[in-house]
């Protein structure tokens, strides 16, 4: 059985043999907590996919949710999801290559899959793209230059 935790208003449950089994999700906001031999009405409120926290209304009450499984953790405790969650991004050099279009400019919008520049690497055309969305906080480099891997190319807050 895998080691689960479920925070709930700030609360840690470990869900290894808990009598929490499931919530149970219609596809609409409608929800069904199962505790034990008891099953509770409830909805979903609010919902942040990308930190997995949620707001349910159970019987009246409002509970904030977090669920985290074992990878979860292993990413917390890595560090990788504190260095996500300040808020930038950098646009880096996947190989050596040549900046053919500069698709954004500072202080520009942009939303995640959003093109932002193409490279041409090994005669081929890369069209890089934003990982969320943001603003476009600086442009590195300029068209015709040529650039390394690895190298800052786009800054993303």
């Amino acid at each position: 059985m895998d080691n689960y935790k479920i925070w709930i208003n700030d609360h840690t449950y470990d869900l290894t043999g808990a009598d929490i089994v499931s919530i149970e999700y219609n596809g609409e906001k409608e929800i069904v907590a199962v505790v034990g031999n008891r099953r509770l009405p409830g909805s979903i409120v609010e919902v942040n996919y990308k930190k997995k926290e949620y707001v349910v209304e159970i019987l009246g009450r409002f509970y904030h949710i977090r669920i985290q499984n074992p990878y979860d953790r292993l990413i917390d405790d890595m560090g990788y999801a504190k260095r996500s969650s300040k808020g930038s991004e950098d646009i880096k050099a996947p190989m050596p290559g040549l900046v053919l279009e500069i698709l954004v400019s500072p202080g520009q919008e942009v939303s995640k899959g959003d093109p932002v520049i193409v490279l041409e690497a090994m005669k081929m055309e890369n069209m890089l793209k934003s990982h969320h969305d943001g603003i476009v906080k600086n442009v590195s480099v300029s068209k015709g230059l040529a650039v390394e891997k690895g190298q800052v190319l786009i800054e993303i807050e």
